[in-house]
Order: C-alpha cells, then structure tokens, then sequence
C-alpha cells in the first residue's frame, strides 16, 4: 500500500475517532462508539500499522479498503445524526426535519442507536467470515 494512501487513511481514521468521541461526550451514550466505528476505526489503524511499507498482502490490502468504505458510512451517518440533533436543539440544519419520516429512524427511544445498528451487523458478519477463512486457511496449510 502506498504510503501517501496509509496517511490518507489514517488520517482519517483519527479525525472519525474524534467524531466518535466528541458524540460520545455530548449524548452520554458510551454505545454510540461500538455501534458507530470507534471499534473499527481502532482495528483499522492497527492494521495499518502493522506491515511497514509495501509488505502489505493484496487481501490485507482489500479488507483495509473496504472497511475504511464501511467507516466513511458511519461518518455519514454520525452527519446525519449531528444535523438532525442541530434540528432539534437550534431549530437549524441542512436535511428537511422530515427526511426519515414513519421509520424507525425518527422514533426518539432509538434515534440515536438504530443507524448504527444494521452496519455493525454488516461489520461483525464480514469480521466472522473474515475469521472462519482465515481458520480453514490456517488448518489446510497445516496439513
């Protein structure tokens, strides 16, 4: 992997991580940094960090790429989430107010945990079949 693409990533890995934890702060839900990348976002930076330079497998390579596409999700939806508070509490934002209107999205006892839901199933699905390759990868070669 290219070193300016590392940077890039990581870069940005930090500045979703900060996102993550200036939510946390103002909604006081710990959650929020599971169900919206903060585990992912670390997993990510630690796997960018593992194998200096292009030592890098094309596969680790690939898993990087689309978790990163899976991370810049949850920055939109962290966006999402932000503008519709900014709606609630100033009376200003960019989405029309009824932009999810008659979902589960715009019911106040999960407005804040549902988006992040169905992409942390997504992730943990894709870290499950990411493990049970790797396990029978690991016992073939064994062999």
């Amino acid at each position: 992997m290219p070193t300016a693409t590392k940077r890039i990533i990581s870069i940005y890995l930090w500045l979703h991580l900060a996102l993550m934890v200036e939510k946390s702060l103002i909604i006081c839900l710990p959650v929020s940094f599971v169900l919206y990348g903060g585990i992912q976002a670390v997993v990510l930076l630690t796997m960018l960090n593992k194998k200096p330079g292009d030592a890098m497998s094309v596969t680790r390579r690939w898993v990087i790429y689309l978790l990163t596409a899976m991370e810049v999700t949850y920055t939109i939806e962290l966006l999402v989430i932000g503008d519709f508070l900014f709606q609630d509490v100033l009376g200003i934002g960019v989405l029309p107010w009824d932009y999810l209107k008659g979902t589960i999205f715009t019911n106040p006892e999960f407005f804040h945990v549902m988006p992040g839901v169905s992409l942390t199933v997504l992730y943990l699905a894709l870290a499950a079949i990411w493990f049970i390759i790797y396990t029978i990868r690991r016992l073939t070669r064994s062999k």
